[in-house]
């Protein structure tokens, strides 16, 4: 997870005031999540200029599965907080800016919203058991109209992206998957990704994880496939590589970028991938990884 810079709005900012939780030193047993079904979560995003609806804006709540409070020498407190991908949840905004996430398990959650164009927000909130609804306003980025200079190729950007995530190793590796790239996902011109998946012969039936987040069919159904790079396509699940699997082993890095509330800053995520009975297939239905340009 990328940081980005706590949107400067005064409804956001009291959001995330009200909802952010004391960022002592805490662990949570994923074993013992819980298993019924979550809360909903829905929105309104807006231009904050023309408060027009900002579409197709990728909103994801990322789980905080731990954090840690330090002091540097000054006295100045930062935090590092550690995300659980499995229980982090994604959703897509429409034509008319909204947009619901499914089955949000209560807890606390890094919301990061994005969206080309606009500058990311992101923030703090807890999730409680019932639904809960907010509010949002994106700043759109001014344009550049000065000398632009080009230093990197949109397909290096998504040859980096797929080789961060693994995709080009297993790709080259011979694995039992079907790969399906970024060309082909332009010579097919489909809208959304689920367009993508039909071609495949993949229906609601499958496994699916968005950037290793668990996802759904419903949810696929409304995910743009510009933002899609590439795919991976598992027809059994005793064919998902072994690295998918495994849990994660946990990572500590330093906060790259401090929320604008003093003393709070988002550091690198810890990663975990295991591949449970989520979805709606069995042992022998598909599992389908998708990969995006979101960081």
């Amino acid at each position: 997870m990328h940081s980005g810079h706590l949107l400067a709005a005064t409804a956001l900012f009291a959001l995330a005031a009200s909802y952010a939780q004391p960022a002592h030193a805490q662990q949570i047993d994923s074993a013992r999540a819980p298993a019924a079904r979550g809360a909903r979560f829905v929105g309104q995003i807006n231009n904050l200029t023309t408060t027009r609806p900002v579409t197709t804006a990728d909103v994801r709540l990322m789980w905080v599965d731990s954090a840690h409070t330090e002091k540097d020498v000054s006295g100045k407190e930062s935090s590092e907080f550690f995300i659980d991908t499995t229980r982090s949840r994604v959703g897509i905004t429409n034509d008319s800016g909204t947009f619901a996430i499914n089955n949000v398990l209560a807890g606390r959650y890094v919301m990061n919203v994005r969206r080309i164009g606009f500058e990311p927000v992101q923030a703090l909130l807890t999730m409680g058991t019932s639904m809960m609804e907010m509010e949002l306003a994106m700043t759109q980025n001014t344009p550049m109209l000065p000398e632009v200079k080009i230093t990197e190729s949109a397909v290096n950007r998504v040859t980096r992206r797929l080789d961060r995530v693994g995709y080009t190793s297993r790709y080259r590796m011979g694995t039992s998957g079907h790969f399906v790239d970024r060309a082909e996902i332009l010579r097919r011109h489909p809208h959304t990704v689920t367009d993508i998946l039909i071609g495949y012969g993949i229906g609601e039936n499958a496994t699916f994880y968005l950037d290793r987040m668990p996802t759904d069919w419903e949810e696929l159904m409304s995910y743009p496939a510009d933002l899609m790079i590439g795919v991976e396509i598992y027809r059994h699940r005793g064919a998902v590589p072994n690295e998918f699997n495994q849990t994660l082993g946990e990572v500590s890095s330093r906060p790259r970028k401090s929320f604008s509330e003093p003393g709070l800053a988002a550091s690198a995520p810890v990663s975990r991938l295991a591949l449970g009975p989520g979805g709606s297939g069995g042992i022998d239905a598909p599992t389908v990884f998708i990969w995006t340009y979101i960081p």
